[in-house]
């Protein structure tokens, strides 16, 4: 099976193949993953569950859980071409890590404590990226925004909840494993 060169920008057929089945897997993964982790965090994060209550938090959680079974439909439909529907799998990719971002700012309510709990994001990028391969400088593109969501959705929940900034070493911290799994 031929690899793609690094700047390449299309995946072999056999690739593309297997990466379009890892969209179907990492839908269904993150459909059932929305539910399962939010009720988790409903009931064992506090932080979490209070920022919850916010109408905006709640059509996060709701899209995450939609999104990826429109996902598994379109595919099963057949209405766009293996290639397309992993290229709407990368925005698939961004949204869930933006909106995962969104969920873990939430719970920075006080700028200086200590949130529990591992990224979810990162958890996401790794997932997508065994599961679902693409072309080196489209994974490349996709990590990158990945990595930018978080500083964009914990912007997004400061101007939705108030809460004061952390510091900019904080900041950068959060961004650090996003970054080294970038």
């Amino acid at each position: 099976m031929p690899t793609p060169n690094a700047f390449a920008y299309q995946l072999p057929p056999q690739i593309l193949e297997r990466a379009a089945d890892g969209l179907s897997w990492i839908s269904l993964i993150c459909a059932v993953s929305s539910v399962v982790l939010t009720a988790i965090r409903l009931v064992f994060q506090p932080e979490f569950a209070a920022s919850w209550n916010h109408p905006a938090m709640r059509a996060a959680s709701l899209a995450v859980l939609l999104l990826p079974i429109g996902f598994i439909l379109l595919q099963r439909a057949g209405w766009v071409s293996k290639r397309r529907l992993l290229d709407l799998g990368m925005v698939f990719q961004v949204l869930v890590a933006f909106v995962s971002g969104l969920f873990e700012g939430s719970a920075y309510r006080n700028p200086d404590a200590l949130v529990p709990g591992i990224s979810g994001t990162a958890v996401w990028m790794m997932l997508c990226g065994r599961l679902m391969p693409n072309a080196p400088l489209k994974s490349a593109i996709v990590a990158i925004l990945c990595v930018l969501t978080w500083p964009l959705a914990y912007w997004v929940d400061l101007q939705i909840f108030g809460y004061p900034s952390m510091p900019l070493n904080r900041r950068l911290k959060a961004l650090y494993a996003l970054m080294v799994l970038g």
